[in-house]
């Protein structure tokens, strides 16, 4: 997985607003990282 995370500031004007790369919410690898760093404390 080679997906930059850019730690930008929040914009609050909703016409520049955009959303992660939709490899974010389909990659294995992201989702493997998610159960094991958010979910795996619960």
């Amino acid at each position: 997985m080679n997906k930059p995370w850019l730690n930008e500031p929040f914009d609050m004007e909703p016409s520049r607003a955009y959303t992660l790369d939709a490899g974010w919410y389909l990659d294995p690898e992201v989702y493997k990282l998610e159960l094991d760093t958010i979910f795996a404390r619960t």
